[in-house]
């Protein structure tokens, strides 16, 4: 079975490509399992796990598919499917990097499908690390404008109201919270820069939101394609849902260019200024225009006093997330420290003799 991850900054449209990919009878198209960098840290991979941790973590990647990441606490069924799974694993398999294909064999196991999707936006961050691990698998990176992601983060919190009931009220909080043009446009750069550095590998592909919207059926035979996936008109009738810019209809299907530049009419002048002189070089390269002439001084202003206000309200919010990154800083501290350290004890070790 082949392994497809469908990634890119958070709200460029993974979720709609996914759902294209998931109208191919020969695709299992998967909820947002989040277990890169959440269940799974390339640091433990290859590590032999006890069968209760391993268990745990099928438990978990099982409920996160069958009843949502939000969709509550696993039950006994997925408790006793685990079970089995991690019974089934070889000595060797014992470990996460292992488990995620097994429990991928599971799910797609009734489907006789050739290929499953996984759709977390933010396995862009573990990209490289997918692609070493998992020789089966490819990484299809969906790029957005930026002024087009932060319109949609800006507007997260309100799908709740949009159709998309099953967002609990902590999650409209946290999206409301999380939205800033400096963050926002930092994930995405840093996004951007992991996928650009990734161009020239042989089963990772990039293609622009704005590119599939405009011309569908193009860009999603190229994608097919790319994958060995034989490409059918049918695929491009996907329910249009989890916008952050019109309700949910269920009877609306297709890919519509509708918002493609809804940032234009809802960004202010001090967000656009800051989205485009962080991403300035990124933007260049997959081809976005900046806007030409001043910004108001006023509005970069007031994004930059409210900063300090949305960094607080993120530690307190997010307080797993942050310490998350806090220790990323560190060790990266003290990698910095440890090479120099050593760099400075040879230098002297051979001055002295």
């Amino acid at each position: 079975m082949k392994m497809i991850f469908v990634v890119g900054a958070s709200r460029s449209g993974t979720s709609m490509l996914n759902m294209v990919l998931g109208m191919n009878s020969d695709v299992k198209a998967l909820n947002e399992l989040h277990y890169f960098g959440d269940l799974w840290s390339h640091l433990n991979k290859n590590e032999q796990m006890t069968t209760e941790k391993l268990s745990k973590n099928a438990t978990r990647l099982l409920a996160r598919h069958f009843i949502g990441y939000w969709g509550g606490a696993p039950t006994e069924l997925h408790c006793r499917i685990a079970a089995e799974i991690v019974d089934g694993l070889e000595p060797h398999q014992r470990n996460n990097k292992d488990l995620f294909p097994a429990v991928m064999e599971w799910i797609a196991g009734d489907s006789d499908v050739e290929f499953v999707s996984e759709q977390t936006p933010r396995n862009i961050f573990f990209a490289s690390e997918i692609l070493k691990s998992y020789p089966n698998a490819n990484v299809i990176q969906i790029v957005r404008d930026p002024r087009g992601v932060l319109v949609s983060q800006k507007r997260r919190w309100r799908r709740k109201f949009m159709g998309v009931k099953i967002v609990p009220w902590r999650e409209v909080a946290r999206n409301w919270v999380n939205y800033h043009p400096i963050t926002i446009s930092k994930l995405w750069k840093k996004a951007a820069k992991l996928g650009i550095a990734l161009e020239a590998h042989p089963r990772f592909m990039q293609v622009r939101y704005e590119d599939i919207a405009g011309n569908p059926q193009e860009q999603i035979s190229s994608i097919c394609e790319f994958i060995g996936l034989e490409y059918h008109e049918g695929m491009l009738n996907v329910p249009e849902q989890g916008s952050s810019n019109r309700l949910n209809v269920k009877k609306s299907v297709g890919i519509s260019a509708d918002f493609v530049e809804a940032w234009r009419g809802i960004l202010t002048r001090g967000e656009m200024a800051y989205c485009e002189k962080i991403t300035k070089i990124e933007m260049e390269h997959f081809g976005y225009e900046r806007l030409a002439g001043n910004f108001p001084l006023a509005s970069i202003l007031l994004s930059t006093l409210l900063f300090p206000v949305h960094a607080i309200g993120v530690l307190l919010i997010n307080p797993t997330r942050a310490l998350q990154q806090f220790r990323s800083y560190i060790g990266k501290w003290i990698v910095t420290i440890e090479k120099y350290g050593a760099i400075y004890f040879l230098w002297r070790t051979h001055t002295i003799s």
